[in-house]
């Protein structure tokens, strides 16, 4: 089943409005910046090529230039809570998991 053509913008939307709330939420913009900026050593993944990554680093620090009334724009698909949800679970499994490896 493919999802709605005209669904997929509002969903695009959703992730660059995101990309500000999430940053301002949890307060890391800036250690974030540096963390991506020390240009950690990057190695292929079957997924991902280190090409990808680094291609794909300045759209990161792109999408972290925002402007602050997009922080106060409300998400058309989802709710800021079941994001934030959705986050704090997956560390948590993650977390757990790491704990018992």
């Amino acid at each position: 089943m493919e999802a709605d053509p005209g669904v997929y913008p509002l969903y695009h939307d959703d992730f660059r409005l995101l990309n500000g709330k999430l940053l301002e939420h949890y307060g890391c913009t800036e250690e974030m910046r540096r963390a991506i900026g020390i240009s950690p050593e990057i190695i292929d993944l079957q997924e991902v090529k280190t090409k990808e990554v680094i291609e794909f680093v300045p759209h990161v620090f792109g999408d972290m230039n925002y402007e602050k009334q997009v922080l106060d724009e409300p998400l058309n698909v989802f709710s800021f809570i079941q994001i934030e949800g959705y986050i704090e679970t997956s560390v948590n499994i993650g977390v757990m998991i790491l704990q018992h490896i």
